[in-house]
């Protein structure tokens, strides 16, 4: 496993943290919960179905990476189809950051959103051996980015 992967399975894992700590917030708050601020760790993590929940979690964010983050290609050629990735990306919400001869970096251009993702948004456009390109980054923006690239080139063609 690389330093990348590690990172990213530790933001994972304090994104859910985060989330669990906001709904047990909102459950004290609204009075939902039979448990008290007080014991709620020593309830929690001291019965086995808290301790099969904490493993579960730990698991699923141990393989999270793996699962999100992924490559798809397309069939387009990137000097051919500069104008229309730039477009399509932008019509995303995202912004061009980086740019190389082989490869396009793209970001939210939302800092909320950049936040939420825990600055993990990076899309990536670069050329494949094969002359043709591939988009790299999370699942959700890379499915969104294929759509609109696609999308974009066949309007021109």
């Amino acid at each position: 496993m690389n330093k990348k992967y590690i990172l990213r399975a530790v933001k994972y894992l304090i994104r859910l943290v985060l989330l669990f700590c906001v709904l047990f917030g909102v459950m004290l708050a609204t009075g939902t919960t039979t448990l008290s601020a007080e014991n709620f760790f020593a309830e929690f993590f001291g019965q086995t179905k808290g301790q099969i929940f904490t493993a579960i979690v730990l698991i699923w964010c141990a393989f999270y990476p793996r699962v999100e983050f992924i490559a798809m290609p397309v069939g387009i050629r990137l000097g051919d189809h500069r104008a229309n990735i730039i477009e399509a990306m932008q019509s995303l919400g995202m912004t061009l950051t980086e740019e190389s001869n082989e490869t396009m970096t793209f970001r939210s251009a939302s800092p909320l959103s950049r936040a939420w993702q825990m600055w993990e948004d990076a899309v990536e456009v670069r050329t494949t051996a094969n002359g043709g390109i591939e988009v790299a980054g999370s699942r959700k923006n890379v499915s969104n980015a294929l759509f609109k690239i696609k999308l974009y080139a066949e309007r021109e063609s």
